[in-house]
């Protein structure tokens, strides 16, 4: 289905003002989304509410991360939302319902059950403001250098996983983590309007033409149910998940290492949020280079890379701060690249008929990784004491899915000769 976000392909044009409005509104709106807002801060979140409540590290980064396990099951459920009714009608919605819950964690007891709940809820009602919601408008106005465009939009996303940490840090300081949420809420509110104002300009804008060597591409593809029956999606899924899994606990429990071997706090979330960089040049590079390489190839660059930064912090004994931000840049780069992996996978991997409904599928098991991890992390450390162990196998992990997913083999829909 079609609407005034989701234009036909169309043939190449030297410049497409309503294309380039379409990608800043994606990267505006994931600079604000539930991955810039909430899961990039954790790491910043996580030892003040330990503290304040006396729980565990386990319990705490536990009960934030059931936002991965709401963002995992909403997935399965907006994606086939965006392909009936369109984002327009998805992600207003979902940037105000995320603030509203956003600010609710800030009057929350003692009560790790209501914890988790409303950070279940902030995921499950969030799943709109991720890339799952902004970089689907994307296929609709390009394919040749379709990579390029979701990686520029990415790069709000990278640039909300540097700034918001720091920003976060800067509110619990002055105000508390309780105050810090509803600030936080606020900005999500804000930056949604700011990125719909781009979106509907762009779509309400000149019409694009369908030319009947494109008209076609909108209809390529395979249904979900065809694509669960094939194998190269199950490898897929089975990288995402394990390339999540490590990457993403690492990025919650990254603060929480360092200061346990003597960084001072301030000095830790600076390097989180310089390492978010990694975040950022693996999005933007790594989508331009899927654009001239097999996107297989870029992955299994991109995933040895994170699996040496992690495998880095597991060895370490210097507490360099330079050696510190490389490792942490590598592990973050393996995010980066990832995020603009998987929905080109699918598009090149599975087309554009149930591209929804198929990306939700595979971002369930990007969603999922981010709860097992961080709570893989925590347990480990609640019983040991440390995190080395644990970092190991993440490190293993990473390097193995690299391997892994070389044997996706070769796209079965190629790049039009369109933008």
């Amino acid at each position: 289905m079609t609407d005034d976000l989701h234009p036909p392909v169309t043939a190449s044009k030297p410049f497409d003002r309503y294309a380039a409005m379409a990608v800043l509104g994606a990267a505006l709106g994931l600079l604000g989304s539930f991955p810039a807002l909430f899961f990039s801060t954790l790491s910043v979140f996580l030892k003040p509410i330990s503290e304040e409540y006396g729980w565990g590290r386990a319990q705490t980064a536990g009960t934030i991360v059931m936002a991965n396990l709401g963002i995992a099951f909403g997935a399965l459920i907006v994606g086939r939302l965006i392909d009936r009714f369109g984002v327009r009608r998805v992600i207003p919605v979902s940037a105000l319902l995320m603030a509203i819950c956003m600010g609710a964690m800030g009057l929350l007891p003692n009560h790790p059950g209501l914890m988790a709940l409303v950070s279940f809820a902030i995921g499950l009602v969030g799943v709109g403001t991720t890339p799952l919601g902004y970089l689907t408008v994307l296929p609709r106005y390009f394919d040749k250098r379709l990579g390029l465009a979701f990686g520029l939009a990415m790069v709000g996303l990278g640039l909300g996983t540097v700034i918001m940490p720091m920003l976060a840090q800067q509110l619990i300081s002055s105000q508390g983590w309780r105050s810090a949420y509803m600030s936080l809420g606020a900005v999500a509110v804000a930056m949604a309007c700011v990125a719909m104002a781009m979106l509907f300009a762009a779509g309400a804008g000149k019409q694009h033409e369908m030319s009947s060597a494109k008209s076609h591409v909108l209809e390529q593809g395979l249904r979900l149910g065809e694509a669960l029956r094939d194998g190269r999606f199950w490898l897929l899924l089975l990288c995402v998940l394990g390339v999540s899994a490590a990457a993403l606990g690492f990025s919650v429990h990254g603060v929480s290492i360092m200061t346990d071997r003597g960084v001072e706090p301030a000095t830790a979330a600076r390097i989180a949020g310089l390492a978010a960089i990694g975040v950022l040049v693996g999005r933007l590079f790594g989508g331009a280079l899927m654009d001239v390489l097999a996107a297989k190839w870029v992955a299994f660059a991109s995933f040895a890379l994170g699996a040496t930064g992690i495998w880095i912090f597991a060895a370490d004994t210097t507490q360099a701060m330079a050696l510190l931000t490389l490792a942490a840049f590598l592990a973050s780069f393996a995010i980066g690249a990832e995020g603009d992996f998987i929905p080109l996978a699918v598009r090149r991997y599975f087309g554009l008929k149930s591209f929804g409904a198929i990306y939700g599928v595979l971002f369930f098991a990007y969603a999922t990784g981010g709860v097992l991890g961080p709570v893989a992390m925590g347990l480990i450390f609640d019983k040991t004491g440390d995190y080395r162990s644990v970092l190991y196998v993440f490190a293993l992990v990473c390097g193995l899915s690299s391997l892994a997913v070389l044997l996706l083999g070769r796209y079965r829909f190629s790049a039009e000769q369109s933008r």
